[in-house]
């Protein structure tokens, strides 16, 4: 038996090996391969206004409500989502939808009526979660987008309660 064959196999081996390693995109980020969507592209950034935090002022016996603007900073179709650790006292509205490049929307995050000093506030934020939405897909928010195989970025914007 001669050492060909397994010539043949390892140069198959190593050319399917490096077909299936990651690659890299025109903008220099890794790309991963996955088996049914082609290439997993980073979503690109968003920007919010306000851009780091949420306050909100006594007095705290009304509810208040604050505007967020999501700006669609990327050059692809995005589905976002919002997240808060607070469902009782913290509500969104819109909480979820999609926008196209440089798209914006304005969605208004809610505090109910509370007794400060009472309750926990340290750890009270919104995550807005955001990823590329499928190609050819329609303009409806659909949650599985967020559970499949793409990447999902996050933006957290604590709140900040002034007594």
């Amino acid at each position: 038996m001669t050492a060909f064959p397994l010539i043949g196999f390892l140069s198959q081996a190593l050319i399917l090996f490096s077909e299936s390693a990651p690659r890299r995109g025109s903008s220099g980020r890794q790309l991963a391969e996955t088996a049914h969507h082609g290439p997993i592209r980073s979503p690109g950034d968003i920007n919010t206004q306000p851009g780091t935090k949420i306050v909100f002022n006594a007095p705290y016996d009304d509810k208040h409500t604050y505007h967020i603007k999501i700006i669609n900073a990327g050059g692809r179709r995005i589905g976002w989502a919002i997240k808060t650790t607070n469902m009782k006292r913290l509500g969104v509205d819109p909480p979820c939808g999609v926008l196209d490049p440089k798209e914006q929307v304005l969605m208004a995050v809610s505090c109910d009526a509370f007794a400060y000093g009472q309750e926990d506030t340290n750890n009270d934020r919104i995550t807005i979660e955001w990823t590329n939405t499928p190609d050819g897909a329609a303009k409806q928010f659909r949650r599985e987008w967020f559970q499949g195989d793409g990447m999902v970025r996050r933006k957290n914007l604590p709140i900040e309660y002034n007594p």
